[in-house]
């Protein structure tokens, strides 16, 4: 996992554009991840250093009054999900998306793939609809994030792997 503070989405890690609040599920699973009021996206993002290569992202989610995220590798295209039905939504060129499936408690887990090898950074954007990543937030509803995983050189997942802290540090409890 190239992902630092993979179940924090609130920690600094994670920087956000157009997000006005992230807070704890009430159940402790995932981050209720609310956008402001302002017209326009909705997104956390983090920025490893992997350039050059096919990369898949696996994200846990449900909604929170909004039912749909978009996934961006890079810095264009993207592929959205519904995470209230856990439908596929359209993609753009290079992503694909894997079928969601059900992780109890109305979340899903699903995986977004680009092979085009330019992935710099990872995007989970709060979006109202299929495409809709760009709207006005009503400042109370949101998604719930649970957990994300990037894997780079390919676009198959492997099982998830908890970076609840930085990457030395997860070294370091391993050792």
């Amino acid at each position: 996992n190239r992902l630092t503070y993979t179940r924090d989405f609130s920690n600094a890690a994670w920087v956000r554009s157009g997000i006005l609040s992230i807070t704890a599920d009430a159940d402790g699973v995932g981050d209720l991840v609310v956008p402001t009021t302002a017209s326009g996206t909705h997104a956390i993002v983090q920025s490893p250093v992997v350039p050059g290569v096919p990369a898949a992202m696996t994200v846990r989610a449900k909604a929170g009054g909004y039912n749909w995220i978009a996934i961006q590798l890079g810095s264009t295209g993207a592929a959205y999900v519904n995470v209230s039905t856990g439908t596929a939504g359209s993609t753009t060129s290079g992503y694909s998306i894997s079928t969601p499936v059900s992780a109890g408690s109305g979340y899903y887990d699903f995986t977004v793939s680009r092979t085009d090898p330019n992935v710099t950074s990872a995007y989970i954007f709060v979006a109202n609809a299929d495409g809709g990543a760009s709207f006005t937030g009503d400042g109370t509803s949101g998604v719930y994030i649970a957990r994300a995983q990037l894997e780079t050189y390919t676009t198959t997942p492997t099982e998830y792997q908890d970076v609840p802290t930085t990457w030395a540090q997860a070294y370091l409890d391993a050792v």
